[in-house]
């Protein structure tokens, strides 16, 4: 199931698959989640994880987040 997520940090729409998103949390942290859970991760968008600011609050402090993908951007033709 497909659903619009905004970008933690710039808060752009993301198209996320939310078994997509649960598998890859799931191997990554060796749990299980609920869609409750779901709904409380840190999404960033592909350009976020580019900038000064996603490296320093979320790679360097090991921050809690998903990074996505250049395909889940929403784009409006």
């Amino acid at each position: 199931m497909k659903e619009l997520i905004p970008c933690t940090m710039c808060k752009h729409p993301q198209c996320v698959d939310l078994y997509e998103m649960q598998l890859t949390l799931a191997k990554t942290t060796n749990t299980t989640f609920d869609e409750r859970r779901l709904h409380q991760i840190e999404c960033i968008c592909h350009r976020c994880t580019q900038t000064p600011e996603y490296k320093n609050e979320y790679l360097l402090c090991q921050k809690e987040h998903l990074a996505l993908t250049h395909k889940a951007e929403v784009r409006h033709h």
